[in-house]
């Protein structure tokens, strides 16, 4: 997953979201009005939700049955620029 778990559930809170009401100067300039999602599309964004909060409390609970907590760097080998990396 590339986004953080966070962030996914963030975006779908907001597809939950009704669209704003267009504004009167929106209206005279002929703006369509958005959207809405319909029950069946809810419904998926719902299930959708809840599955990434359940994978979100499956990765709080890895994190706290994991002994290590933080890692401190020793040494770090600097490589020769005649090798060319």
């Amino acid at each position: 997953m590339h986004l953080q778990h966070s962030q996914v559930i963030g975006v779908l809170q907001a597809r939950l979201v009704p669209p704003a009401q267009l504004t009167p100067q929106q209206v005279a300039d002929g703006v369509p009005q958005p959207a809405r999602l319909s029950e069946p599309q809810v419904a998926a964004v719902r299930a959708e939700l809840a599955l990434a909060m359940e994978e979100l409390k499956a990765v709080h609970a890895r994190r706290a049955k994991c002994a290590v907590t933080a890692v401190r760097i020793v040494h770090r080998h600097h490589f020769s620029s005649a090798l060319q990396r």
